[in-house]
């Protein structure tokens, strides 16, 4: 009568191949989270950044607190924003793995030169995460006119 099983050996193989499966996707998943939290956070920043803008044009002057504009936006557990340099609006992680965002405003203040008008920044300043280095290489070109290197990424230029 022969017994019906498996192996030690045939477990040992379905084991291995399970934690090989493990190792490749889960720095996949952590990506893809980072990239997710980091989307959410660009729309929200967006939204600020736009009400700035309207800000702008009725007060010809940035609002110093996100308070005075007219947006809602929650802080959420992943980031939060500030805009109190009247011409940047960051996105600050408050989680492992995401980058900070960067949105300069479109407008000079006070006809100050200001060669950063409307760029959007995906940046790993101070992180060494390479999660949050992939993230920001998934949204645009390292942009080489800024140092250090390879910490900024260039989402796009916005001028209105």
């Amino acid at each position: 009568m022969m017994k019906k099983g498996f192996t030690l050996i045939e477990l040992l193989v379905v084991v291995l191949i399970i934690g090989i499966l493990s190792a490749v996707a889960l720095p996949q998943y952590q990506r893809t989270i980072a990239k997710a939290r980091t989307t959410e956070a660009m729309v929200a920043l967006k939204a600020i950044t736009d009400a700035q803008e309207v800000y702008y044009i009725a007060y010809d002057d940035y609002a110093a607190d996100i308070s005075q504009l007219d947006v809602k936006v929650d802080p959420g557990k992943n980031y939060t924003y500030d805009c109190s340099s009247k011409r940047t609006c960051f996105a600050l992680p408050t989680v492992a793995d995401c980058p900070v965002i960067e949105f300069h405003l479109a407008q000079k203040v006070n006809g100050a030169q200001d060669n950063y008008l409307g760029k959007h920044w995906c940046q790993v300043a101070g992180s060494t995460s390479e999660i949050a280095k992939s993230v920001c290489k998934s949204f645009g070109p390292e942009d080489t006119t800024m140092t250090p290197a390879g910490t900024y990424y260039l989402i796009g230029t916005f001028n209105n």
